[in-house]
């Protein structure tokens, strides 16, 4: 295990060099900082202002707030934090591999060849900056406690796997959790073929009842991510595609991408399978393998055929990555066993491959470069660049079974393990250096500029060039963000991208957007934009009116959908947004749709329209929202805050209806004379969340106190 943590804190001190950034600022990084920072000041943090108009924390792939590792986040500085935990996350995922494979009876160093093909595998590398890295490190330790489950059911056994799906569950991927519950599945279905059908029954429920102990104990992270869903869960299993852009990563397509599983360790695992040497063990993960091969390879087919239809099975990869690292175990074992004849029939074989491998990666090379394409050609090299580079390491590995062939230089596998981390490390090393410091110099320096600037005011960004999650991870208010936003900020989106010009420009200021970041080289956008600030390759401009945050429009107009709130903004004849709102009840809460219905004038209600004026907007933290009245006027205010669920809204202590206006934003009617509105979110779900993780703290409590009390019984039968 001191091998595994040794290989695991190499990985990660590219990423420690100073003038360096590990873990570049991804989405999950900046949105975790957001949140820890207000943990640190005693604040649950529910509610992001810093993207989109406003967006939940608790959001698929983008935070983890009850994942055990944010208590290094909270006694850390954060630089040391991060670099700890993804230390910690690759030796958890190596020492599980060992575990795992010490269970079926191999040796140490095979158990260690598995513990660094499995740590050391691309998944596990690319998903360091990612939240899947909470919790594909678990997979092993949950395949083992299923493991234990198949062999004899104990209350002991149910609590740890409970335990363990619970932490992976907590770690904030819903999609990596899947592949985890899915290959452990496959693991148990698998197992039927030679435990019995009473055991196996046995297994299958005890197997039921963790996952429902882990799910209900984990509502505080997922239930707050589905709550929405509840209305048109359909149109939201659909839009999972949409939804959850976190589930491509990571992309292990790239030319620059670290191993998949490696050459060596695919070698040794094809080696085991094809041995005449069959534990079950060996049939249990090479089903596991081909099948979830099998099933990612269709899931492409589905996708190229019904493109954007379901999520990207990237994440399957992992549970094949698992099984090669195990089979790899088996696989020394099998060669050292060898004897001298077997053993030079393997070395020529692999003598074969590798010219195969080496001829395949000259001609596309040399393909490429006569072709004289630029793009596309520069990562198709690379890509046969790796194939030299795997066609190496069959030579080498032909080279060490030719020790195998003398008895006097026979090893114990080390060699092995050697050529495999080598060939790991390689690819592994350049993705974990991080982002230099000075890279990130220009957007450094148009934090500053927003920071210095006394007019408030949202921005947005044209040039593709600023990091991911920007806002969130300096603190600023970005009308964008990473990643898609919700319907109606997607709907918004289109409209400010389609439209140009002066009406185009409506569109922004109705959302607060004063400044636009933009390419220096793009054409300068039309009026009312005017430079105002350059950094680099970079350019902003600045829009001098934009709409404030808040304002009293004298008249509202209902319209049927949100996507035809922006049309008139972006129309010949557009709608002055400071005189006319325009709303629409969908997705309105209950509460405030049984209010509505017991107004019959409420849509048709005059007003006052002698004026129009802006409101004193406050906010004293992210989840509340103050805004002070000019006494005297009625009408409707608008708030270019994310119209969402959880959000309520009162005037003077008094609940009203919160409805939509302009496609995205909030709105609430004002009666003559009203002072103050106030908006608070506070999403019923986290009670429930709350509740219903205790109640599966509690059970798991009672599991505790009947395997203490319980005398226990040791099993005479071996796993294998």
């Amino acid at each position: 295990m001191l091998i595994l943590f040794a290989l695991a804190a190499l990985v990660v001190a590219p990423g420690m060099m100073r003038g360096r950034l590990f873990p570049r600022p991804t989405p999950y990084v900046a949105t975790m900082q957001y949140a820890v920072e207000r943990l640190r000041a005693g604040e649950l943090p529910r509610w992001n202002p810093h993207e989109q108009f406003g967006q939940p924390v608790a959001r698929d792939g983008r935070s983890a707030l009850w994942y055990p590792a944010t208590l290094l986040h909270l006694v850390l500085p954060q630089g040391l934090a991060w670099h700890a935990i993804a230390i910690l996350h690759l030796w958890l995922a190596g020492c599980g591999a060992w575990m795992l494979a010490g269970r079926y009876g191999l040796e140490p160093v095979p158990r260690l060849m598995s513990g660094a093909a499995y740590m050391l595998c691309g998944m596990s590398v690319l998903g360091l900056e990612s939240a899947q890295a909470n919790v594909l490190v678990w997979l092993p330790w949950a395949a083992l406690a299923v493991e234990r489950l198949s062999e004899r059911v104990t209350a002991t056994r149910i609590l740890l796997a409970s335990l363990v799906l619970t932490v992976q569950f907590l770690g904030g991927d819903l999609f990596a959790s899947g592949a985890l519950v899915i290959t452990c599945a496959l693991a148990l279905l698998i197992r039927a073929f030679w435990i019995g059908p009473k055991r196996w029954l046995a297994a299958i429920i005890a197997a039921g009842l963790a996952l429902v102990i882990a799910v209900a104990a984990s509502a505080v992270q997922w239930l707050p991510v589905v709550w929405p869903w509840r209305a048109t869960p359909l149109a939201a299993l659909a839009g999972l595609p949409r939804l959850w852009p976190w589930g491509m990563q990571p992309f292990l397509h790239d030319a620059t991408a670290p191993a998949l599983f490696g050459t060596i360790p695919a070698a040794l695992a094809v080696i085991a399978v094809m041995s005449g040497r069959r534990p079950r063990a060996v049939v249990l993960w090479a089903g596991i393998g081909v099948t979830l091969t099998v099933a990612i390879v269709a899931l492409h087919v589905w996708d190229h055929a019904l493109p954007a239809t379901l999520p990207p099975p990237h994440v399957l990869t992992v549970g094949v990555c698992l099984a090669v690292a195990i089979l790899a175990g088996f696989g020394i074992e099998t060669i050292v066993a060898l004897a001298a004849e077997t053993a030079a029939r393997l070395r020529g074989k692999l003598l074969l491959v590798a010219a195969a491998i080496g001829v395949m990666a000259v001609v596309v090379t040399t393909a490429f470069i006569g072709t004289g394409e630029d793009a596309g050609s520069t990562e198709s090299i690379v890509h046969a660049a790796r194939l030299l580079v795997a066609a190496a390491m069959v030579c080498a590995a032909a080279l060490v079974v030719r020790s195998h062939e003398l008895p006097q230089w026979r090893s114990r596998g080390w060699p092995w393990i050697v050529l495999a981390c080598v060939e790991l490390l390689a690819f592994a090393l350049p993705a974990t250096r991080g982002v230099t410091i000075r890279s990130l110099a220009d957007a450094g320096d148009v934090a500053s500029f927003f920071r210095s600037r006394r007019e408030p005011g949202r921005f947005i960004e044209a040039s593709g060039r600023l990091p991911v999650a920007f806002a969130t991870w300096q603190t600023l208010e970005d009308a964008g963000g990473a990643g898609r936003g919700s319907p109606r900020h997607e709907a918004w989106s289109t409209a400010a991208l389609a439209s140009g010009g002066r009406n185009g420009s409506d569109v922004l200021r109705v959302a607060n957007v004063r400044y636009l970041v933009a390419d220096t080289d793009a054409p300068a956008p039309p009026p009312p934009w005017r430079a105002a600030h350059r950094s680099g390759p970079l350019t902003i401009y600045a829009d001098a009116e934009p709409l404030p945050r808040a304002w009293v429009a004298p008249e509202g107009r209902r319209v049927a959908s949100p996507g035809l709130a922006l049309e008139p903004l972006a129309s010949t004849q557009p709608v002055d947004p400071r005189r006319v709102a325009l709303l629409d009840d969908a997705g309105v809460d209950p509460v405030d749709r049984a209010l509505i219905a017991r107004r019959p004038d409420y849509w048709s209600k005059p007003v006052d329209e002698a004026t129009t004026g802006a409101a004193a907007y406050a906010s004293p933290s992210p989840e509340e929202v103050v805004v002070r009245l000019p006494l005297g006027e009625g009408g409707w205010l608008v708030v270019s805050d994310a119209f969402a669920s959880g959000w309520r809204a009162t005037i003077d202590g008094r609940r009203e209806p919160l409805i939509a206006a302009f496609g995205a934003f909030r709105a609430v009617q004002i009666p003559p004379g009203a002072a103050e509105a106030r908006f608070r979110y506070a999403p019923p779900e986290w009670q429930y969340a709350l509740l219903t993780s205790a109640a599966g703290a509690g059970v798991m409590l009672l599991l505790l106190a009947w395997s203490l009390l319980r005398p226990r019984q040791q099993s005479t039968e071996p796993p294998w």
